[in-house]
């Protein structure tokens, strides 16, 4: 190996490095979710599956000449801004892309175009090592659940249903999220991308492989759980439960994905001719300036990565005690409404990473609004504002999809609906995030304001405000109680008003 490769090797392996200390936790949070997550679980493969793709290909590297590139160093530095950026906005995913980028630079940079090339599936399947897609439950939960119930008209089984709530003669069933079919979709699209590498040269091919690995396991899902509907009509719902974890949760997906790689390498056009040309070196053209200034961008650029992490080092987990005893809930007189002792509500909500928390209830004629205003002073690891986990129903209330929701405005304030139920009662949520005097119904406008705190040395201090308003029939009752209780209580009025003490930075403390 001439001594020239040892430098760029060296580097590489010592970037590499680099980048997993520096931005280890990065890291580890990704193979935590990985590893503990079911969703996520075909991500254990990808790592293994790169390197044998890299190792398989051996022969063809070693023919291919090594040198620096610096544009290289330019997408590093790219990575180690959007990777700074992600952690402000407590972006997970954009760091975990960022992770993943920065090893393509990192190579590009320190082996060049030419290996680049020659690596360029094994390097971009580790992308499939990201754990994102969560998103997509929710929608396939209620496709599959239309489906289901589509499935179940035509063939003449009685049924009634509510969102994703479907009852049988047998009883009750929900397609939950575990039902959805996320992770066998995740699997199937994996191993599809795979095959597209290993068994076709034809984009045309390659494009139905994929399609294929997506439509195919969606319906077999769906008919995994009309199955086992089907079975609970037949026998009773202890007995198809167990059929639908024993022999569709492994047998029957199993088999769908072993017929998806059959037909792939049934209809493979990768012949042995092909696969002795692919082997055929790759040289880079023009690449015979100096290596010099190439070798600093990459230094460059790693110091980059070090001061990023610098910058935004991971904040305390640890807990604080907050001191808003003389913070009242408003009152108001001939309104109609009139606060109740919240005692009676407790356990609808969790809000279980708060520094504090504070139930309200208000009667409203013959209704009742439900609340919990929450302080996360400040946003910081383990008590985040917009987070999955930040606002969860109780044990004894789960989230019901497939209801009509949509973003509900009132004066200032924007809410996102979510519908809950427990024993056939139902309820209709209303949730915003308030962050520096603003109200924002998505959790993404929130993060990006704390994270531009955050840049400027000002403390990230946000609350959450949550309503609820019980659900009888349609949406439009309680979205009406809702809608009169904030013409009447503005949503600035239930949540703690820190600015205007100027105890923002020590109502908290640890």
């Amino acid at each position: 190996m001439p001594v020239s490769s040892r430098l760029n090797l060296s580097l590489l392996g010592a970037g590499l490095l680099l980048l997993v200390l520096a931005w280890f936790d990065t890291l580890r949070h990704m193979a935590t979710l990985v590893w503990t997550v079911d969703t996520f679980s075909h991500g254990i493969w990808v790592p293994v599956v790169s390197v044998w793709l890299i190792w398989r290909d051996r022969a063809q590297l070693a023919n291919i000449p090594i040198r620096f590139w610096w544009p290289g160093s330019v997408g590093l530095a790219f990575v180690s801004c959007l990777w700074l950026l992600g952690g402000a906005a407590e972006a997970k995913i954009v760091q975990h892309v960022a992770f993943i980028g920065a090893i393509q630079f990192l190579v590009v940079a320190c082996l060049g175009r030419a290996i680049y090339r020659a690596l360029l599936f094994p390097l971009l399947f580790l992308f499939a090592f990201v754990p994102f897609g969560g998103q997509l439950v929710g929608p396939l939960q209620v496709f599959t659940a239309k489906i289901t119930i589509w499935a179940l008209d035509v063939t003449g089984v009685a049924h009634q249903s509510d969102g994703v709530l479907i009852r049988l003669s047998s009883g009750l069933f929900e397609v939950a999220a575990a039902c959805a079919g996320v992770k066998f979709l995740f699997s199937s699209l994996v191993t599809g991308i795979l095959l597209c590498r290993l068994a076709f040269r034809s984009w045309r091919r390659r494009v139905v492989m994929l399609v294929a690995s997506v439509i195919v396991p969606i319906f077999a899902n769906v008919a995994r759980v009309y199955g086992t509907l089907l079975i609970s009509e037949a026998t009773d719902i202890s007995f198809a439960k167990d059929v639908d974890h024993i022999v569709y949760g492994w047998g029957f997906l199993s088999f769908v994905l072993i017929i998806l790689i059959a037909a792939a390498y049934k209809f493979s056009d990768i012949d042995d001719t092909q696969a002795e040309e692919d082997q055929r070196p790759v040289y880079a053209v023009g690449e015979h300036s100096s290596q010099r200034p190439a070798f600093f961008a990459v230094i460059v650029s790693l110091l980059l990565v070090l001061f990023s992490a610098w910058w935004l080092p991971a904040g305390p987990e640890k807990a604080f005690t907050c001191n808003l005893a003389r913070y009242k809930i408003p009152q108001c007189d001939g309104c109609g409404i009139r606060a109740l002792s919240p005692d009676v509500q407790a356990g609808w909500l969790d809000a279980p990473s708060a520094d504090h928390s504070r139930a309200w209830m208000y009667r409203l004629e013959a209704d009742t609004v439900f609340g919990v205003t929450a302080l996360y002073a400040p946003d910081r690891v383990g008590h985040r504002l917009a987070a999955s986990t930040s606002m969860a129903p109780a044990p004894t209330w789960s989230r019901l999809s497939g209801q009509d929701i949509e973003v509900q405005s009132v004066g200032a304030a924007a809410f996102q609906e979510t519908v809950i139920f427990s024993n056939g009662r139902k309820r209709l949520v209303w949730q915003t995030f308030y962050v520096d005097g603003q109200f924002f119904s998505s959790p993404i406008g929130a993060k990006l304001v704390l994270a531009i705190l955050r840049l400027k040395g000002q403390n990230a201090v946000g609350q959450m405000l949550v309503a609820a308003a019980e659900f009888p029939s349609t949406g439009e009752y309680p979205r009406a109680i809702l809608t009169k209780f904030f013409e009447t209580f503005s949503p600035s009025t239930l949540v703690f008003d820190l600015g205007a003490t100027g105890q923002e930075k020590n109502v908290c403390v640890a």
